[in-house]
């Protein structure tokens, strides 16, 4: 079976449930993964995507963007939008050396 994208919403890969449900899977045609967790910042699933040469978002991106548009809409502070996302790579930066 061929899929375009792959996500993982399980807590395999977390650093307290570690491991790769899809280790086994050949990523070869499949053109994204998207791995919902962030602890550690590139999970196996990840590192293996990489390796595959598969387009790869990691949980640290939903959870810089749900923070910020959380904080957004809950502080009532929209006019930070756009300075937010002017930094964005340095946030990710901060969270990747963090996270890994």
């Amino acid at each position: 079976m061929i899929f375009d994208g792959i996500l993982n919403c399980t807590q395999v890969g977390h650093e307290h449930s570690p491991g790769n449900i899809l280790k086994n899977y050949n990523l070869k045609n499949v053109k994204w993964i998207f791995d919902a967790i962030y602890v550690p910042a590139e999970t196996e699933f990840i590192k293996q995507a990489k390796i595959a040469g598969v387009k790869t978002i990691s949980g640290i991106d939903l959870f810089i963007f749900q923070g910020i548009e959380g904080f957004i809409l809950f502080s009532n502070q929209e006019s930070l939008r756009e300075n937010l996302y002017k930094n964005i790579e340095k946030i990710r930066e901060f969270y990747f050396k963090k996270l890994i």
